[in-house]
């Protein structure tokens, strides 16, 4: 004789609809961390532009912005700008015999440098504080 639990499972839909609930609240959380760290990174690019004297019109510094999403399950914060001489200015621009045209002033990557540390403390301290 063949003998078997049978469990049965009562109202599993709600509490499926609760954990899917908890889950979103969590991940809006998270991409809310992740957005105000790609600020944080934002802020520091327009300070670096200033900097670097790459202020004429402002047209550049006040053209950025940030956004955090998630892409297969994982949250990214992005930083952009629709400015379309930006690349020109960070990554230079050279002639067709190889010399510089632009300089490169790098300031996407001077700002991540120069703010690292700040992002990982401030995503790391926000961890602490989401209700998981």
């Amino acid at each position: 004789m063949d003998s078997f639990v049978q469990i049965e499972w009562t109202d599993l839909k709600n509490e499926a609809r609760k954990l899917d609930r908890y889950t979103n609240k969590i991940n809006n959380e998270l991409e809310a961390i992740m957005l105000r760290a790609a600020l944080i990174v934002e802020a520091e690019i327009k300070v670096i532009i200033t900097e670097l004297g790459l202020v004429d019109t402002g047209f550049l510094r006040m053209n950025w912005s940030s956004t955090a999403e998630t892409i297969l399950n994982d949250i990214i914060g992005k930083v952009g700008t629709t400015t379309e001489y930006a690349k020109w200015l960070n990554d230079g621009t050279e002639n067709k015999d190889g010399s510089t045209r632009i300089k490169a002033y790098r300031f996407i990557q001077k700002a991540k440098f120069r703010c690292k540390d700040k992002v990982l403390r401030y995503i790391k301290n926000e961890l602490k504080k989401v209700d998981m």
